[in-house]
């Protein structure tokens, strides 16, 4: 994965010197999950992701895209009387190839491509019937922390018009989040972006 990740960084490099570039900033909502083995019967935790990112121009229908932003994933349990809701916050580096489709008004966008998360915050909460109890996750590879580092493949598909994007997508952690468990990360995010610049 991480040879995927410096091989995409390598090529948006390689390309962007005669490419046509474009910046644009984003917002949505997610709804984030967990899967895998030891995941339990957990529910979607909402969340949001904000952010921005540069679209490097290779032809009129092609282009390579990196992005930072701030995205948050996790998601809920309930046992009995309680509900645990896990709400890490990761700094996100997504890489992606977009291929546009012209209809006229409007191009349609599919998109896809590598992610490297790293964890810089969030909470998790714990509720009761009369009581609730909040703490900062904590980032490690002790027993109780999750992973700093999560790292995964995203797919989606939009629609640019005027300058507009509106987008979703799907975010396939292929990273435990937590050691010794079989945990991924697993989100649904619908974004509307701005783009600045070109046509």
């Amino acid at each position: 994965m991480k040879k995927v990740f410096v091989v995409a960084i390598a090529a948006i490099m390689v390309l962007s010197v005669n490419a046509q570039i474009r910046i644009g900033v984003k917002a949505g909502l997610n709804l984030a999950n967990i899967n895998g083995k030891d995941a339990g019967s957990p529910k979607i935790n909402p969340s949001y992701n904000v952010g921005g990112f540069a679209e490097f121009g290779v032809t009129d229908n092609f282009a390579l895209e990196a992005g930072l932003a701030l995205s948050g994933k996790g998601a809920k349990e309930t046992e009995e009387n309680m509900t645990v809701t896990l709400s890490p916050l990761y700094l996100e580096i997504p890489i992606n190839a977009n291929l546009k489709i012209d209809l006229g008004a409007a191009k349609l966008l599919i998109f896809a491509g590598p992610y490297v998360g790293i964890g810089v915050g969030g909470q998790e909460k714990m509720e009761y019937e009369s009581n609730n109890l909040s703490t900062d996750i904590k980032y490690g590879n002790d027993q109780g922390q999750l992973k700093r580092i999560d790292m995964g493949l995203n797919f989606g598909a939009g629609v640019e018009f005027n300058k507009i994007q509106i987008r979703a997508q799907y975010g396939l952690g292929l990273t435990n989040i937590i050691s010794t468990t079989e945990v991924k990360n697993s989100v649904i995010s619908i974004s509307v972006g701005y783009m600045f610049g070109g046509k």
